[in-house]
């Protein structure tokens, strides 16, 4: 028995031996060779410009946001300059009120009388000495008709008709004048308020040409060469500085022309370095060519035998291992997990007695890990009112901050949570009275916090200034004070309404507005909705220069787009649905949202990448998802951990996941 046992075992394994044998033969011919390239960007100016500094040097390996290179804009400068002074000189003169206006009418109209009193007595007078004249030039009878025809041009009359034109003109732009200021006084906005709104114009007009000045890098890169010298002019589309990526964006591969049918743009490949088999990552052919070419010599086993091929494309994901100018081969996507095995490990196995294992194919819907609760402190007890609706890690104290929809009393708390959910402590929000519904919580590159509420409507139709607010905070430590503020909705609102033409204008009409998810990036803040939604689809709001919004409490319509549409539907269901919280890392997106489905609605995590193709799916079942953040790993300083956070609806207990970073 035991020998027919081992029979059968060596007959099984021979199969799988000839199995994989012809697999890879089937693979081999669908393989094929590529050399790992990054695009060199070059970085060039629509118009004529002369260089101030240049803050970057050849091979420098730089972020992205890091200012290149600094213009120079004297006349720019200057202009900005002059308009601000004599902006503030309206903000301290206050403005010029009605009485004042009305002065002015007076004095015009007063003026207006001096002149026709005076036109009209040199008028009268030269009139005068007229009449004289001709009284005396008909009494000499000696004159001839003649001269008396010539007599008809007296320069007296040119000079009364001269005073008659200068005083109608003088007249003419008195009343000018006048009807200026009448226009202000009906007006129902203030004198000062037209040319202020009119200098601010002008101003953001400036300003935003002179943030063309100013060079910031659009990607992580290494800078390749510094084309110009500072105070060096450069015409339009010339060359400045050359970037590219530090590690490889695409592999430019070449598939035999027997087999070239065989790539397909669209299609996932698994590419491998040649040098190293350990070393490979998921592709997708992005383009292919459309005539056959030579192979390179690098990629010719002889360099005499010419072979011939298409050109095929494919892109790599951020972070490949791959060394610039690598040699790698391409393969089609195989499923993880040896479903050979899998078979004999549930049929064969128990069969012969063997102990198997084999590895089963990954289900990115399956949940990592099971969530806990979040709330439980040795020094506070349980704390039933959270509601967990965000958070944030502080990489310094190895905690997250973390926020709640519903606080106690509307009181502005902040809750401090370990990475294993324990609440240690919490604290207020200096310089905020109360706040309602806080849903998004980010934070800026130097460490500042921005916290928005839902600026939802409250179930009786009102929103309160408490529901509105969207602040920035100052943190120090376990110290957390209001910097600035301002009512988001209104302000989004208002500006919505002086460009209704706008496309996120438009997308504001729809209804109510319900904002969940926040992220800041590049000095713009980004909004993810809940509602309303534009055309089923979830939308994600720029606004551009926040810190501009915030300094100057206003939103120019001109600072707002809508920045990304996410179709968020499952295959089940054409109900639209909306973003519970967002998170933008190393260039991918983290949306976190509530799908409607068969049967019950089901918590998701989809990740996309920076061209918003959808990467990974991930299925919490009926768990409400509404924060996520990243921390490093406990075990691993190396690592990274996904931190999701569910909201329990104040019924039950919020709870919180700890994933591995997907990969």
């Amino acid at each position: 028995m035991r020998k027919n046992k081992l029979l059968w075992l060596v007959s099984i394994l021979v199969f799988l031996i000839i199995a994989r044998i012809n697999m890879d033969g089937r693979h081999e011919n669908t393989a094929f060779q590529g050399i790992a390239e990054s695009r060199e960007v070059m970085i060039n100016l629509e118009k004529a410009v002369e260089i101030g500094n240049i803050h970057v040097t050849p091979g420098q390996a730089i972020q992205e946001g890091r200012l290149l290179v600094e213009l120079e804009g004297r006349e720019l400068t200057l202009q900005i300059n002059d308009i601000s002074h004599r902006l503030a000189e309206l903000k301290l003169r206050g403005g010029m009120d009605r009485d004042v206006i009305r002065s002015q009418i007076a004095a015009l109209q007063a003026e207006q009388k001096v002149i026709m009193a005076r036109a009209d007595h040199d008028i009268n007078r030269l009139q005068s000495n007229l009449a004289l004249n001709k009284e005396l030039t008909r009494r000499l009878t000696s004159l001839l008709p003649e001269e008396q025809h010539h007599k008809k041009h007296n320069p007296i009359e040119t000079e009364i008709m001269n005073l008659k034109e200068e005083r109608q003109l003088k007249l003419s732009q008195i009343k000018l004048q006048i009807n200026a200021l009448k226009k202000q006084l009906s007006s129902p906005e203030k004198p000062i308020d037209v040319q202020k709104q009119s200098l601010e114009k002008e101003l953001a007009l400036l300003l935003k040409e002179k943030k063309k000045l100013l060079v910031y890098a659009q990607m992580d890169a290494v800078v390749g060469n510094v084309l110009c010298k500072a105070g060096e002019k450069i015409s339009p589309f010339v060359p400045i500085l050359t970037l590219y990526r530090p590690s490889p964006s695409f592999i430019k591969a070449y598939i035999h022309e027997t087999v070239h049918h065989r790539a397909k743009v669209g299609e996932a490949v698994t590419v491998v370095s040649r040098s190293d088999p350990l070393k490979g990552v998921t592709g997708k052919i992005e383009g292919t060519g459309s005539r056959i070419v030579e192979y390179p010599l690098r990629l010719r086993k002889r360099p005499d035998n010419v072979l011939l091929g298409r050109e095929v494309e494919i892109r790599l994901p951020e972070g490949n291992p791959f060394l610039l100018g690598e040699k790698v081969m391409i393969y089609p996507l195989k499923k993880k997990g040896n479903t050979y095995l899998a078979w004999i490990k549930k049929k064969v196995g128990p069969w012969l007695g063997l102990n198997l294992y084999a590895a089963e194919p990954e289900d990115s819907n399956q949940k990592p890990k099971i969530p806990i609760d979040i709330g439980r402190s040795a020094s506070l007890g349980h704390i039933p009112e959270i509601e967990a609706s965000g958070l944030i890690y502080l990489p310094d104290l190895n905690r997250f901050l973390l926020i709640s929809d519903e606080t106690k009393e509307m009181a502005p708390v902040l809750y401090l949570m370990d990475p294993d959910g324990v609440i240690r402590s919490k604290t207020r929000i200096r310089g905020l009275d109360t706040i309602d519904d806080m849903e998004a919580i980010c934070a800026d590159t130097f460490g500042n916090i921005f916290l928005a509420c839902s600026q939802s409507q409250k179930k009786d139709g009102t929103r309160p200034n408490n529901r509105k607010i969207l602040a920035k905070i100052n943190r120090n430590g376990t110290d957390f004070e209001v910097l600035k503020r301002f009512y988001l909705a209104h302000l989004l609102k208002g500006a919505a309404g002086k460009n209704r033409a706008a496309k996120w204008a438009r997308f504001m009409d729809n209804g109510d507005i319900e904002i969940e998810g926040m992220f800041y990036h590049r000095r713009d803040l980004y909004l993810g909705f809940k509602k309303p939604l534009k055309d089923g689809r979830a939308v994600i709001l720029k606004i551009e220069e926040i810190e501009t919004a915030l300094d100057e409490n206003r939103i120019r319509p001109d600072q707002v787009e809508i920045w990304r549409e996410l179709d968020l539907r499952s295959d089940d269901s054409d109900t639209g649905v909306g973003i519970s919280d967002l998170l933008f890392h190393d260039n991918r997106l983290y949306v976190l949202f509530k799908a409607e489905g068969k049967g019950d609605r089901t918590g998701m995590l989809r990740i996309f990448d920076g061209d918003g193709i959808l990467m990974k799916e991930y299925g919490f079942g009926n768990l409400n998802p509404e924060g996520i953040a990243f921390c490093k790993d406990p075990t691993d300083a190396t690592q990274r951990n996904l931190v999701i956070t569910f909201d329990g609806g104040g019924k039950k207990p919020s709870k919180m996941l700890r994933m591995g970073a997907p990969k």
